[in-house]
């Protein structure tokens, strides 16, 4: 219920309130099988599975019909043909395929997170923090200001 409500309040259209409802029951399930403990939860398999399942969610968020919403679900399972996938790997430079056919495996590991793999010391926390901080308030510096996001709320 929290959950459509916070579609709702992206604004009162049927694809906002969707995707509220579907990221709670998202939401439910993940309490659910946790609860269960079931062996596949916190594996690549879960991992796998929620990326989809969020993929899946933004095609509710950013629909903006009913028929919009339903051919990109097809869309997506190639019913209605792939789209733009072709152009958007013809712009990948040849030397990048093998890189990127070794970082997805590695992307769905747990050697992915950093912090599991290098034992930080209190002072190094406070610096990695420190740096993150002045990261992000450089790359904010950067460009041009944009419109916030709920700039109408």
């Amino acid at each position: 219920m929290t959950m459509t409500l916070v579609g709702l309040w992206h604004g009162i259209h049927i694809g906002f309130i969707l995707w509220g409802f579907y990221h709670g029951l998202l939401l439910s399930i993940h309490a659910w099988s946790v609860q269960k403990r079931f062996s596949w939860v916190g594996t690549w398999i879960d991992q796998s599975v929620t990326l989809v399942a969020v993929f899946v969610g933004w095609v509710f968020f950013f629909s903006t019909s009913s028929i919009n919403l339903w051919y990109k679900l097809q869309s997506m399972v190639g019913i209605s043909g792939w789209g733009k996938i072709t152009p958007i790997f013809a712009k990948i430079p040849h030397n990048l395929y093998i890189p990127l056919l070794v970082m997805i495996p590695i992307a769905f590991s747990r050697y992915a997170e950093a912090s599991g793999l290098v034992q930080f010391t209190n002072r190094s926390k406070k610096t990695a923090v420190l740096a993150g901080i002045l990261l992000a308030i450089t790359l904010l510096l950067l460009g041009e200001p944009g419109d916030f996001t709920y700039v109408q709320f």
